[in-house]
């Protein structure tokens, strides 16, 4: 699993190896001050453990509900179609399934979760290390290019910056 980054959108693609092979995305990075879009009444397990078999349903399906909004918020574009078969179970085409809400409602439990935990793995991102100072004991470039200012004794703001 992996995906590429570039202006906010990440390219959702899978390896090989990996049974989603030749499944992609496109999506869109969260922003880091995104309001929610929705409230959500998050339970604990033991919570929805307790609660009555019509009202788990309730809020399992209102949780799936809430999942396939949420994904899709993120979700530009992808390359997901449903094979269509005649009466005698022979495949006569595909439909390709809208990046919506409702579209990410098509997919199985397994897919959803394969696709998420690719998108959040995605989506963080970790700086290369520095590069090591040289043989010589010289500084490197990267850290020949670092300031060199002591420490100021009154704290910077912004506006000082």
């Amino acid at each position: 699993m992996g995906g590429s980054w570039s202006l906010g959108r990440i390219w959702l693609k899978f390896p090989p190896e990996h049974p989603m092979h030749g499944f992609e995305a496109l999506m869109r990075r969260r922003l880091m001050r995104e309001p929610d879009a929705d409230e959500f009444q998050w339970l604990t397990d033991e919570q929805v453990n307790a609660l009555a078999i019509e009202d788990k349903r309730a809020y399992l399906a209102a949780l799936a509900e809430y999942r396939c909004r949420e994904f899709a918020r993120y979700l530009i574009k992808w390359n997901f179609a449903e094979k269509i078969y005649d009466d005698e179970g022979e495949e006569i085409g595909e439909e390709r399934v809208p990046p919506t809400a409702e579209g990410v409602g098509r997919l199985d439990a397994e897919t959803f979760s394969a696709l998420w935990i690719a998108y959040n793995e995605a989506t963080i991102v970790v700086a290369p290390p520095l590069p090591q100072r040289s043989a010589a004991g010289e500084p490197s470039a990267a850290e020949s290019t670092l300031p060199q200012e002591p420490l100021s004794s009154s704290p910077r703001t912004l506006d000082t910056l």
